[in-house]
């Protein structure tokens, strides 16, 4: 365990380190073996209660021996079954989120620089094949990693059989988790069905597989370095938003591979994956939805948002003597009210509207544009002489606005009826004419 820590430099004489203990050989030895070393333990036990008296038992048991070796001991108790039913989550997902963040919280309260676990060689194998079983990008082919965080795990490179034989030779008590035979969770199914079978083929298994850690932790690194150098190519920065050009990520041999590690991280799996990738080529505009994040396929750009930032027809008021209004994603909006005779000069671009005041209803009402909602674009005339009436979201693709701009435009509104689309254009029937005496003015900073 020293070469293997001094190796990875996990942690260092003096450290005060939480050690996850669940009483069983692979975390006794791993208590064991810590206690030789010149740092401060203190020993962690989480009680899932899901065996009855036997994990009570097992509390206890560790109970006895820290205080036999003058050891810290924290312990929780968690009503497991029911909170797993409550929050629709496995038992076994649960109690991983359960250990490991309240682990957080003890390394947080004893001031201890790291949290230590006795995940080894076998159970990383398991790991792999999980991974897998259920899909894994490359990340997932490493296993689990000797430093992830706050966690260390410095017995990943001993295998179960020199465990047991260190066990063996200290003496050693633990408790046996009945559990571990069960086939009800997937990873029992892995140790007890597939390694077995695994291991007639090759019986040099986990020597085998140890070697493959390494070698992949490699190639893993310069994979990262790669997929770095492609996303810089790749990934535009707008506003916050992630934006993937569709024809220059279609130019890569490799396009698949590379949507899949940009979006994984947000959520998005290998069957949405596939998905948005089907639909490249389709000029329609897609929603796609991840973990927290939603993202938009347009014609030209793959557009990724933060779903808590895009809002849903919230509605601001514009009083009549306000001067200006704060909106999400477009920022800061000027707004201003005067006489016809003192408006000098027109400002023509179109972040700049200016309407009859006379015409309007106060108070004002801003929200996002959604389906349905139409108006009367100034400068649009029909062949008769009318003015042209239009949908807000056929305006908007005429204007070939991207699907994300698209999602984030705001109407004004006065009464029932559309005065402008912010930013864009007014309605024909809210302009200033001959007869106006008084101007609102309302402009983006």
């Amino acid at each position: 365990m020293q070469t293997f820590n001094t190796k990875h430099r996990l942690f260092q004489t003096g450290d005060r380190l939480v050690v996850a203990v669940s009483g069983g050989k692979d975390s006794m030895c791993l208590l064991h073996l810590l206690m030789q070393l010149p740092i401060e333990l203190v020993v962690a036990h989480c009680n899932y209660q899901l065996r009855g008296t036997e994990s009570d038992e097992d509390e206890a048991f560790i109970l006895a021996y820290c205080k036999e070796h003058q050891l810290k001991f924290r312990s929780i108790r968690f009503n497991t079954l029911s909170l797993s039913e409550e929050r629709k989550q496995s038992i076994q997902e649960l109690a991983r989120d359960l250990r490991y963040s309240w682990l957080e919280e003890i390394r947080k309260e004893e001031k201890a620089q790291l949290i230590v676990t006795a995940h080894h060689l076998q159970d990383n194998i398991e790991t792999l094949f999980l991974n897998l079983s259920k899909g894994t990008g490359v990340k997932g082919l490493r296993g689990m990693q000797a430093r992830n965080g706050f966690v260390i795990r410095p017995l990943l490179e001993l295998s179960s059989e020199e465990i047991q034989a260190y066990i063996e030779a200290k003496k050693l008590l633990f408790r046996e988790d009945s559990s571990n035979k069960k086939l009800d969770y997937d990873r029992n199914k892995i140790r007890h069905e597939v390694l077995p079978v695994l291991r007639t083929i090759n019986p040099s298994l986990d020597q085998s597989f140890g070697y493959h850690f390494n070698r992949w932790n490699d190639i893993s690194k310069m994979y990262e370095g790669a997929l770095e150098f492609w996303q810089k190519q790749l990934i535009e920065y707008r506003n916050e938003h992630i934006y993937i050009p569709i024809k220059k990520l279609l130019g890569y041999s490799f396009s698949a591979s590379l949507l899949f590690e940009v979006l994984a991280p947000f959520g998005f799996n290998s069957s949405t994956v596939d998905d948005i990738l089907c639909s490249l080529r389709d000029t329609s505009l897609k929603e796609f939805k991840g973990d927290g994040y939603v993202l938009f396929k347009d014609r030209k750009f793959l557009i990724l948002q933060n779903l808590k930032k895009l809002n849903t027809y919230s509605v601001w008021s514009i009083q009549s003597k306000q001067r200006k209004i704060e909106l999400p994603e477009l920022g800061t909006f000027s707004i201003q009210s005067k006489p016809i005779n003192k408006l000098t000069k027109l400002n023509k671009k179109p972040s700049w509207l200016y309407l009859d005041r006379d015409k309007l209803d106060f108070p004002l009402f801003v929200r996002q544009w959604k389906e349905g909602d139409y108006f009367y674009p100034y400068g649009m005339v029909k062949a008769s002489g009318k003015i042209g009436k239009k949908k807000v979201g056929k305006f908007l693709r005429d204007e070939k606005v991207d699907a994300l701009t698209r999602k984030n435009t705001y109407v004004l509104l006065s009464g029932q009826h559309i005065v402008a689309v912010l930013g864009m254009r007014i309605d024909a029937r809210f302009v200033v004419d001959e007869n106006c005496k008084a101007v609102f003015v309302i402009h983006k900073k």
